[in-house]
């Protein structure tokens, strides 16, 4: 069986650092990377991954950060820019655990979506090949927001008006998003199943429902089976202008993108 597996994502610039992987380990590829912190403006790279997770093979891309305020920050944000691909070879991992002479392969690449002065985005498609890997590895969406200044992780409060994150708002906002889609996916504005009805704000930037800053819009991708919809249906994934969502994304964070 051959998976496509989309992580989405969007960082704030840093500088090389530790990253999060499995059993506490640094891969080779980025320990092999490491230097000694300069300040300066951050800039972001796309760097070379070699890793196993259990009986698989692991090559690509991962992106990384050099530049940045303090070594202690740069080394956060690259734990976190790291965390997503990572989170998901442990999962395969595991799966593999009960089958470990079965060959298996995983090819992660990444594609940079924004680079600026204080944000990065980037998209990791992992495609991963296996005979002993099951439905669910098509379970993929991962997104992540990092802020330079801490280096913590950015939230839904982060990106969206405040009211669309509790009560009315918070069921409305499933559709209003969809309609960013205008038609070109599985996903339906009503019905049954097909709503798309988010129950809780800790489901925005979940699995669920990924988000990610581009320069001029934001990157939508949803874990349609989670929301009723068909295993077929995947993870459909839109990028809506940021004019299309003037009432919904903080004008302070556009206004930061611009």
């Amino acid at each position: 069986m051959r998976v496509a597996v989309a992580v989405a994502g969007v960082l704030v610039l840093g500088a090389c650092g530790a990253q999060a992987v499995p059993q506490g380990r640094s891969p080779a590829s980025l320990q092999e990377t490491r230097q000694a912190h300069q300040p300066g403006p951050p800039a972001v790279a796309l760097i070379p991954l070699t890793e196993k997770a259990g009986p698989m093979t692991v090559t690509g891309k991962v992106a990384h950060t050099t530049g940045g305020a303090s070594a202690a920050i740069t080394e956060k944000v690259n734990e976190q820019l790291a965390a997503p691909v990572y989170q998901r070879l442990r999962e395969y991992s595991i799966q593999l655990q009960a089958t470990p002479t079965v060959p298996a392969t995983a090819t992660v690449n990444a594609g940079l979506r924004l680079a600026t002065a204080r944000y990065a985005s980037v998209r990791y498609d992992i495609e991963a090949d296996s005979t002993a890997l099951s439905h669910p590895t098509w379970n993929r969406a991962r997104a992540l927001t990092v802020d330079l200044r801490t280096g913590d992780r950015v939230g839904a409060a982060d990106v969206f008006q405040g009211r669309w994150l509790s009560g009315k708002g918070l069921r409305e906002l499933g559709p209003r998003l969809v309609d960013g889609f205008h038609g070109r996916s599985c996903l339906a504005r009503s019905g049954g199943a097909g709503t798309l009805k988010i129950r809780s704000v800790g489901e925005l930037g979940g699995p669920q429902v990924q988000f990610a800053l581009l320069k001029d819009g934001l990157e939508v991708i949803v874990d349609a089976a989670l929301y009723g919809y068909e295993t077929a249906c995947g993870q459909p994934s839109a990028r809506i202008p940021y004019a299309e969502l003037t009432d919904v994304v903080l004008p302070s964070l556009v206004a930061d993108l611009g």
